[in-house]
């Protein structure tokens, strides 16, 4: 005689799936919040010289999000929806309003700064994850 089987249901993939998203939604927030932060903090001055602080903090963050996105959503694809986000963020800070304003004034060699090594940041850190040994590869 055979056992009666007894079907149970699986959260996993459910709760998987909602982990991976809410991951997704992480990086895409901080993305658009240090975007705004180092947007507004290009103009910032120490004496008579421009602080590089969010030069750094450009550096620094966006690696942490490539890495952050790539291990929560678990797909290599995951880095492009943050740098995505980053990106937007800091081309529209940089334009003028119809009352000409701007989040980083023109003619700031800290702002194109921040701008070029905060992509080139998404880009190295991507391309070191994808070069590291038993990362999964989806």
């Amino acid at each position: 005689m055979t056992e009666p089987t007894t079907t149970t249901r699986s959260f996993e993939p459910a709760a998987e799936l909602l982990l991976r998203i809410g991951g997704l939604a992480v990086s895409v927030l901080l993305a658009a919040g240090s975007a705004l932060l180092e947007a507004l903090y290009t103009t910032a001055r120490v004496g008579d010289s421009r602080a590089p602080w969010s030069l750094l903090a450009a550096i620094a963050g966006n690696a942490f999000l490539v890495w952050f996105a790539r291990f929560t959503v678990g797909r290599r694809w995951a880095p492009i929806v943050p740098a995505g986000t980053w990106t937007v963020v800091m081309l529209l800070a940089s334009y003028r309003t119809s009352e000409g304003d701007m989040l980083m004034a023109e003619a700031n060699p800290m702002a194109l700064g921040t701008m070029m090594a905060g992509f080139a940041a998404f880009v190295v850190a991507w391309w070191f994850l994808e070069l590291r040994r038993g990362t999964p590869r989806r």
